[in-house]
């Protein structure tokens, strides 16, 4: 492999989808009404496509979608050479990770020149694909918009690189930075300082090795990714920790090794952080949950109807119901009894957000379904093992520590602060689950909800 070149594979939908609902909110793009019709161009194709040309003589330029509503992006598509591969709908799910990820496969067979893979516009669903591929002995690097990028996708590949700070780079700008994003940046720049001090046994080293240390500690790290235009550039940001030698080694200052976050905070998750930047917090959360599948229903309805669920349940002679379909009948029974809406898809739709959340198993002895082990055997209601559910994905996701003002909006709608103990409860409780200390797990507690005031004292005037 003297020359080794580069293939790269576009999901290109997901990757239009992801920016769709970045720019008209989290599943805007299920509506049919928007999703089957022309979509406008969003995707800088040529941004991409300048990387990988970085990267090596470009062999392979495939792209999967039904191309019918993105007939905007011809020109594009056409100025950059792309292979385009028409995937009709079939009612498969998942049918372009499907098709590529077998492309992919095959290519890394017969086509022993490629090197480098890049694989455009997923999400965790190719995680596998990029676990195959990295098996080969080709290097994988995976680009996706901040919205979608999980993880463990992330972690599958050997770098990673974020839409938003490959289109800022094409078109001359810079990503602004908050202050949490820097200091994941001073976080992560000290951790693989001293791990590359460490293997090197030296005091300094070039940039070269820090950024390969870097990256092996986070495949996403990019200076772009942080506001900066080059990795020179954003370690003078941390020039109190890290200085540069006049030969352009790299090392701490004396008495700066050990600059970092407390080693008792929690790590951050670039990956929910970054998508974050100008959202609100309780965006951030409901984001998470979404991409879970859970859907968020309107406060009080969906609460009263899990209660339905489980009274219908709890009720059937031996805890169990034969069909989800039955299951939901017996729950529109239960909520049309309470003089609550019976909307069919409705329950339909809370039953799908209880099985994103596990709280029913199969049980194929008896070709039916049951609640979860953590109702019948903690003895919790459903409701409480929703709300903890709720609290671990978002604990397990890296936002700790959660804001309880947001998680209650989420749990309890518009009465979120007549519940705010019942909220720092369920969070305590997981944390726990977790090994997490209180102050680690969430933030806000203490405040007083709105409108009330300490006895015997007299809101201050307004000035």
């Amino acid at each position: 492999m003297s020359n080794p070149t580069v293939a790269i594979y576009w999901d290109f939908e997901n990757l239009h989808a992801a920016l769709f609902e970045e720019l008209h909110g989290t599943g805007s793009y299920r509506n049919k009404d928007r999703r089957f019709g022309p979509q406008d161009v969003l995707v800088n194709v040529r941004a991409i496509l300048d990387f990988a040309a970085s990267l090596g003589t470009l062999s392979v330029n495939r792209a999967y979608a039904n191309w019918q509503w993105l007939a905007r992006y011809r020109d594009e598509l056409a100025d950059g050479g792309l292979e385009l591969i028409q995937l009709y709908p079939r009612g498969a799910r998942a049918s372009a990770d499907v098709k590529l990820a077998m492309d992919a496969t095959q290519d890394m067979c017969n086509s022993a020149h490629i090197g480098t893979v890049v694989l455009v516009g997923g999400d965790a669903d190719h995680s596998a694909v990029a676990q195959k591929i990295r098996e080969s002995g080709r290097r994988v690097i995976g680009i996706a918009s901040e919205q979608t990028a999980s993880g463990f996708w992330v972690r599958s590949c050997d770098e990673f690189k974020f839409y938003q700070a490959l289109a800022a780079r094409a078109e001359g700008q810079a990503l602004d930075a908050d202050a949490e994003l820097q200091d994941q940046a001073r976080e992560l720049l000290a951790a693989a300082l001293r791990k590359a001090l460490s293997v090197s046994g030296s005091s300094e080293v070039a940039p070269g090795v820090l950024r390969a240390s870097a990256l092996r500690l986070d495949p996403s790290f990019d200076p772009a990714h942080y506001g900066a235009t080059s990795l020179s550039g954003l370690l003078e940001r941390f020039s109190d920790m890290i200085e540069i030698s006049a030969d352009d080694m790299i090392g701490f200052k004396s008495g700066a090794s050990a600059a970092s976050r407390p080693a008792s905070a929690p790590r951050s998750n670039n990956y929910a952080s970054g998508y974050g930047r100008e959202r609100s917090v309780q965006d951030r959360y409901e984001y998470v949950l979404y991409r879970g599948t859970f859907r968020p229903l309107p406060y009080p309805w969906w609460r009263r109807g899990v209660e339905c669920y489980e009274e219908a349940i709890r009720v059937h002679g031996e805890r169990y119901m034969p069909t989800f379909e039955y299951w939901e009948e017996q729950a529109s029974k239960q909520l049309s009894a309470r003089g609550l809406d019976a909307d069919p898809l409705m329950a339909h739709r809370l039953r799908g957000s209880l099985w994103a959340l596990r709280q029913f198993v199969l049980l194929p002895d008896r070709n039916g379904v049951s609640l979860s082990d953590s109702v019948w055997d903690k003895e919790l209601t459903l409701l409480e093992s929703v709300d903890e559910e709720i609290v671990r994905r978002l604990l397990r996701y890296g936002l700790a520590p959660l804001d309880v003002d947001a998680v209650g909006k989420i749990l309890f709608g518009p009465e979120a602060d007549a519940h705010r103990e019942e909220v720092i409860e369920a969070i305590s409780i997981v944390a726990e689950e977790l090994g997490m200390k209180e102050e680690q797990a969430y933030v806000g507690g203490e405040s007083a909800p709105p409108g009330d005031e300490p006895e015997g004292e007299e809101p201050a005037p307004a000035e």
